[in-house]
Order: structure tokens, then C-alpha cells, then sequence
């Protein structure tokens, strides 16, 4: 932490001020110089890509979530707390198979699911109803999906 620094409050009378550091996992986001006994202002929340964020944390660990409302009485060190987003991957098999849904972590691929229909076989997924682009299961998922069966009959 950086050595206190000194100032007036002219309005609490305080000449100690503390700075307060929040980190988002990517490196220091910003800090804030608060005076004694005043609380710091909560910033506005950070952007990651894929993740959602779910507040300030005064652990590391994510475990103590922050009080703004509280007195800064010391220098402090705040931690963004972070969710991985999730997308659904919705597998329709034209009325032959039940349709299912996957929940994927963002940025993970879906799993191909296992459906069959006596007297047809499974040509595999596709992006449109029409069955012209044939889904790639290598694709990391970044948005909700619907995907479409191709069959054939036998």
C-alpha cells in the first residue's frame, strides 16, 4: 500500500485520508482517496468479457463482500468478484425426438447430443431450420444457440 497521505477535511475536521485500491483480476482498475471515517464511493462496475461481475470483496478469497455504507478507517484493497456467464444451446429434432437444452460455461463447446428415432438417422445439427450449415461442435459457445436436426430416413 502507498504511505498515507495528508490532507484537511475541512468539513469533518479529519487530516488523515486513506486510498482504497480495487483490483479486478486483470490488475489495479483504480483507487480512491477517501478522508477518515467517510465511506468510498462504489465505482462503476468493470466490463470482463464472458463474465458477469458480482460485486467488491474485501478477500481475496471472494468470501467477505464490501459494505459501502461503511467508514474507511484504514487503507484498503478491494477485489472484483466474478460468474462466468452461461449460454444455452437448444437442440430441436423436428418433432421425431424430444428437444433438450444445454447450459454452457461461455466460451466451452457443446456436447453433440445422443438422439435416434426408429427408421430415421441422425445427418447431425445444423444452424437454420432449412439444414444448409452443418454446426461445428469444435465452436466455442459464446451466445445461445438453437440448432436443428437433419434426419434421413432409412
Amino acid at each position: 500500500f502507498p504511505e498515507q497521505r495528508l490532507s484537511m477535511d475541512f468539513e469533518t475536521g479529519s487530516t488523515t485520508v486513506y486510498t482504497v485500491h480495487f483490483h479486478t483480476g486483470s490488475g489495479p482498475y483504480r483507487e480512491e482517496i477517501v478522508p477518515a471515517g467517510r465511506p468510498v464511493r462504489e465505482p462503476i462496475a468493470p466490463d470482463r468479457e464472458g463474465y458477469d461481475f458480482t460485486g467488491w470483496y474485501r478477500d481475496e478469497a471472494l468470501t467477505q463482500e464490501y459494505v459501502f455504507t461503511a467508514p474507511v478507517n484504514c487503507n484498503i484493497r478491494l477485489y472484483a468478484g466474478w460468474k462466468r456467464k452461461s449460454c444455452y444451446v437448444r437442440f430441436l429434432a423436428g418433432g421425431l425426438a424430444d428437444p433438450t437444452t444445454q447450459e454452457i460455461a461461455y466460451g466451452s463447446t457443446a456436447v453433440e447430443p445422443d438422439v435416434s428415432f426408429p427408421g430415421y438417422v441422425l445427418e447431425g445439427w445444423y444452424t437454420e431450420e432449412t439444414c444448409v450449415n452443418r454446426y461445428n461442435f469444435n465452436t466455442k459457445v459464446v451466445r445461445n444457440l438453437l440448432l436443428y436436426a437433419k434426419w434421413k430416413q432409412r
